[in-house]
C-alpha cells in the first residue's frame, strides 16, 4: 500500500492546485446515481482523491464520507466553497464529455 500512497501523493503535488475543483465530470457522476434510481442518502467514497466527486455529491444533498490515504486530501480546502456556493445551473448529463 505504501507505493499507492506515494504515487498518488507525488502526482497530487504536481496537479493538485489545478485538479482539486468540482467540475461537470463530478456532477455527471452524481447525475448517474439519480438516473439509476438513487434519489439521496449516504455515500462512502473510498479513494476519493481530491474529494471533488464527494463534494459534488454533498452539494446534491447526499451525506458523504470520503476517505483518501494520499496527500491529495491536502488540496481540499477550496471544496467547501464549492459545496456551500453551488452553481445556479449545470448543463451536465450522464454522457461523458
Amino acid at each position: 500500500m505504501d507505493w499507492v500512497r506515494e504515487f498518488y501523493s507525488r502526482s497530487g503535488s504536481w496537479w493538485g492546485r489545478a485538479e482539486a475543483r468540482v467540475t461537470d465530470r463530478d456532477r455527471r457522476r452524481v447525475n448517474l446515481l439519480r438516473e439509476h434510481g438513487v434519489p439521496g442518502g449516504r455515500i462512502l467514497e473510498l479513494g476519493s482523491g481530491y474529494g471533488t466527486t464527494a463534494a459534488a455529491s454533498a452539494q446534491a444533498g447526499f451525506e458523504v464520507t470520503a476517505v483518501e490515504i494520499s496527500d491529495r486530501a491536502n488540496f481540499t480546502s477550496g471544496l467547501a466553497r464549492d459545496v456551500t456556493h453551488p452553481p445556479t445551473s449545470c448543463s451536465c448529463s450522464a454522457e461523458p464529455a
